[in-house]
């Protein structure tokens, strides 16, 4: 009960900010929709944007420890750093997994996606990835506009690496795919993800922990 009542003051805290990843997962949902004859066609559009979008709730739930004004009055709250830090990144995390997994019991219904969970695995280790870099580059920046262009910026190079060269591939956190793929090649690439996404989460908090003033 009290981390529900958490999770309302957060989210009522967040604005219209809070409503972004869903209005986003309903325009894909209505992407998926008008092309589930091309079922090829959605992937790509489908793996670019939803992960990436995990990160919106981090970084906004975390703004005002680490980007308003007043930060230095919030952090000597006497409430434990990975209470206010850790703890919230991953319930909107959790939160925005029951989001990935209504979408694509949506997309199943009218897809007959066979490999579903595959998908699932997929962008809720993706989903990790964006939501501890997100977590990473706010308490580095102290700035959502810069956390933001971090986001941007790694999805531009990842996107750019994989048509011109495999220089970047050990950070990809991108399969690139076309069509849902299976189970043994998602399996081995998602192993990566999730030690990808433990650094930033350990490095996040211990930056988030030992922060004074910001």
């Amino acid at each position: 009960m009290r981390e529900l009542k958490g999770l309302y003051f957060n989210w009522r805290m967040m604005g219209l900010n809070a409503y972004m990843p869903l209005i986003t997962s309903m325009i894909l949902l209505l992407i998926a929709w008008i092309n589930k004859s091309e079922v090829k066609d959605t992937f790509p559009a489908l793996e670019m944007i939803f992960p990436l979008m995990s990160a919106w709730w981090t970084i906004f739930v975390l703004e005002d420890m680490l980007s308003s004004e007043g930060r230095e009055i919030l952090l000597t709250y006497p409430v434990k750093r990975w209470q206010s830090g850790l703890m919230r990144v991953l319930l909107f995390y959790c939160l925005y997994m029951v989001l990935m997994i209504i979408m694509l019991l949506i997309m199943n219904s009218w897809m007959q996606l066979s490999t579903v969970f595959s998908l699932a695995i997929l962008f809720g280790s993706q989903s990790l990835f964006y939501t501890s870099l997100a977590f990473l580059g706010l308490t580095i920046t102290h700035n959502t506009g810069w956390t933001l262009v971090i986001l941007t910026a790694y999805l531009s190079v990842s996107l750019l690496s994989s048509s011109i060269s495999n220089s970047f591939s050990f950070l990809d956190v991108y399969l690139h795919i076309i069509h849902v793929p299976p189970y043994e090649v998602v399996a081995p690439f998602v192993s990566k993800i999730i030690i990808l996404s433990i650094v930033c989460l350990v490095n996040a908090h211990y930056i988030f922990s030992r922060a004074k003033q910001l």
